[in-house]
């Protein structure tokens, strides 16, 4: 009875670890929307770039920029707009902790620029630009 009693409890745990609680509930949206939406929702919501809470996005966009990306500007869709950051790298940072940003574009004299696309790719030699996850 004790090692029954012991086996439910290892069990009960290794159900709420956070990795796994956050892997089951990503399962399970996936389910509802199959279901609620069809096979168009699932793949939807499967293809939104989805991170688990545990997870720091990648700098890796699949569109194959590099980290970051010297005289280029991502032009356009500007979310916010920043003075006096220090560095490409704190863009970088400021873009990772702001919910819509994709993507972010720093000019040398010190502004940062943060934006939903990059649509607007051009060269510009006073620009460093990268995805979100590059910092």
């Amino acid at each position: 009875k004790q090692w029954y009693q012991r086996r439910v409890q290892d069990n009960k745990s290794f159900y709420h670890h956070p990795i796994i609680m956050n892997s089951l509930t990503l399962v399970y949206l996936i389910l509802v929307f199959t279901f609620t939406c069809g096979i168009q929702g699932a793949r939807l919501l499967n293809t939104a770039n989805l991170t688990l809470a545990h997870e720091e996005p990648r700098a890796d966009s699949g569109l194959g920029y590099s980290c970051p990306e010297y005289q280029v500007d991502f032009d356009g869709y500007d979310i916010e707009e920043i003075a006096n950051v220090a560095s490409w790298h704190d863009c970088g940072s400021i873009c990772l902790l702001t919910t819509d940003c994709r993507y972010w574009s720093f000019r040398s004299d010190t502004i940062c620029f943060l934006k939903t696309s990059d649509s607007g790719l051009e060269h510009q030699t006073n620009m460093i630009s990268g995805v979100r996850g590059c910092h």
